[in-house]
């Protein structure tokens, strides 16, 4: 969770419905790495995902949400129910 320097790494994709989330450092030279869960509420479009460092440096990348349906045969055969399902 720190930045370069030191400090947490927070992300941001409140614009997605899915909150704050913070980063890890990667393996040696690979970037930081962080996750989120998008909510089954979200609207298709495209959200702005931004990152920061205590230091002020600014990440942002854009996260493209699309409608998806799970065939019969995904439907039938699952044991669990998907997240935000009851």
């Amino acid at each position: 969770e720190d930045g370069q320097g030191g400090g947490t790494v927070t992300g941001d994709a409140r614009a997605v419905g899915a909150g704050r989330f913070s980063l890890v450092p990667g393996a040696e030279d690979e970037d930081a790495r962080g996750t989120f869960r998008v909510p089954r509420s979200a609207v298709p479009g495209t959200y702005e995902i931004v990152a920061r460092c205590p230091q002020g440096e600014v990440v942002a990348a854009d996260l493209v949400v699309t409608l998806t349906s799970l065939g019969p045969d995904e439907t039938e055969d699952r044991q669990e129910p998907l997240p935000g399902e009851r």
